[in-house]
C-alpha cells in the first residue's frame, strides 16, 4: 500500500463517519396560544350594526369578540350608518364572559331619560353573580368583578358621576321591590367606596321593577331583570 494514501483514506473515513452520525434533533419552542381575558357577545337593537374595536372593523352584529383585557370592552363601538348608540349595555355573565348590547334610537332608552341623561354606558351585573334571592349581601364571587369595575372607573371615568342602580323583577309588592333594589344598590356603592371610589361621585337609586330589560312572564326574563347596574353618562 502506498503510504502516501493513508492520510487521504483517514480523511475519507472521518468524512464518512460524519455523514453517518445522526444530527442533533432541532428543538422547536412551543408557543402557547394566548387565551383571551374574556369573550364578548356583541348585539344591537334594532337591526344590525357595524362593530369596531379600537378603530378596527369587526363586522356586523351579532359578533363574538375575544378580548385581551376587560378594559377592551370600553373600546368596542357600534354604529348604524352615521347613527351612534344611545345606550351601551355591558352585561357581565361571568368573569370570563360578557354581553355588549348597543341600543339605537333617541326614544329607545327610557332609563337614560329617567336619570336625566341623553346617552349612557351601563355596566350590568345579574343577580346570579351578585346576590342570593331576596338578599342584599354580596356574593363572594362578585368581589373580583367589583374590583375590576373600580379599576375601570378610576382609570377611565375620573370626572363623571356614577349612578349605582338596583332593579328587581315584578314578583312581590312595589314597596318591597323598591326597598330591596335600593338596599342592593347601597351595598354595591359601599363596596366601590372601599375600593377607592369617592362617595361624592356615587349616586345611589333603587328602581324596583320599573325598568325591565326582559319580559317578566318567564323565569329567564325575571332573572335578567333582577340586576344591579353601574351607569355612566356619555
Amino acid at each position: 500500500m502506498n503510504l502516501r494514501m493513508i492520510p487521504s483514506m483517514a480523511i475519507m473515513a472521518w468524512i464518512f463517519a460524519l455523514g453517518c452520525t445522526k444530527p442533533e434533533p432541532t428543538v422547536v419552542p412551543v408557543v402557547e396560544e394566548k387565551q383571551p381575558a374574556l369573550v364578548a357577545s356583541v348585539l344591537s337593537t334594532p337591526g344590525q350594526a357595524m362593530v369596531t374595536l379600537k378603530d378596527h372593523t369587526i363586522g356586523l352584529t351579532p359578533q363574538s369578540v375575544p378580548l385581551g383585557a376587560a378594559t377592551d370592552l370600553l373600546q368596542l363601538n357600534a354604529s348604524i350608518g352615521n347613527e351612534i348608540a344611545t345606550e351601551k349595555r355591558i352585561r357581565f355573565i361571568s368573569p370570563e364572559r360578557a354581553e355588549v348590547h348597543f341600543v339605537f334610537g333617541k326614544d329607545r332608552s327610557p332609563f337614560a331619560k329617567a336619570l336625566g341623561l341623553s346617552k349612557v354606558l351601563v355596566f350590568e351585573y345579574g343577580e346570579g353573580i351578585t346576590f342570593d334571592v331576596d338578599q342584599s349581601d354580596l356574593r363572594p364571587g362578585f368581589q373580583a368583578l367589583l374590583e375590576r369595575q373600580a379599576d375601570m372607573l378610576k382609570a377611565h371615568f375620573t370626572d363623571l358621576d356614577i349612578y349605582v342602580c338596583g332593579h328587581t323583577d315584578s314578583t312581590g309588592n312595589i314597596t318591597h321591590n323598591l326597598a330591596l333594589s335600593l338596599a342592593r344598590a347601597q351595598t354595591v356603592a359601599r363596596q366601590l367606596e372601599t375600593l377607592g371610589i369617592p362617595k361624592s361621585r356615587l349616586k345611589v337609586q333603587g328602581f324596583g321593577s320599573a325598568y325591565p330589560v326582559a319580559g317578566n312572564d318567564t323565569a329567564e326574563g325575571k332573572a335578567l331583570n333582577r340586576r344591579t347596574e353601574i351607569v355612566l353618562p356619555q
